[in-house]
């Protein structure tokens, strides 16, 4: 029996040896990306100028949504992130500055293709209703805020099919805006 015992204890204590040594608790593996950031330099050109207009003092754009409009008379520039989680909730901050008037609006759009000239609906709101209507009646600024992305649009952010456009009542269209992309 004291020969038997004598076997087993060295096998009991190499397989809890064994086992231990085996725990792969390392801190060395990468971790699993939760999050996305998306960011967007946003100036005059918009990142997407189907259309160039040279403007004069008192004169202005008209557009629908989803038109884009290089203002060659904005000098208004800004920034905008905005981080993705795995819930597709948004948290993101645009700043601005410049603005020929007052902003009225600001929105993330949806383009049909990742084309300089491609244009699209709005999607999520950044200024206006139903957003922060705080930075309205604002030359510049800074926003922050969340929003719920749909799984398309997600798509479209990483795919580099969106944009951002900031309006004014002198560029109903958009004054500035820059396109959205994934870091």
């Amino acid at each position: 029996m004291k020969a038997l015992f004598s076997l087993f204890v060295p096998v009991l204590l190499m397989s809890v040896i064994f086992v231990a040594c085996n725990n792969d608790d390392d801190d060395d593996t990468t971790p699993i990306v939760t999050s996305s950031t998306y960011t967007a330099t946003i100036n005059a050109a918009g990142g997407r100028n189907p259309i160039s207009t040279t403007l004069t003092s008192g004169t202005s754009t008209t557009g629908t949504s989803g038109t884009v409009v290089s203002n060659t008379a904005a000098t208004g520039v800004g920034s905008f992130v905005g981080v993705v989680n795995a819930s597709n909730s948004m948290s993101y901050t645009m700043t601005y500055s410049g603005l020929s008037t007052p902003i009225t609006g600001a929105h993330i759009h949806s383009a049909t293709s990742t084309s300089a000239t491609a244009t699209g609906p709005e999607s999520i709101t950044i200024v206006g209703t139903p957003a922060s209507t705080t930075a309205a009646n604002a030359r510049a600024g800074t926003v922050t805020g969340t929003a719920t992305v749909p799984a398309a649009l997600v798509t479209s952010m990483n795919n580099g099919q969106t944009y951002i456009s900031i309006k004014t009542s002198r560029f109903p269209a958009g004054e500035i805006g820059g396109t959205i992309r994934k870091q």
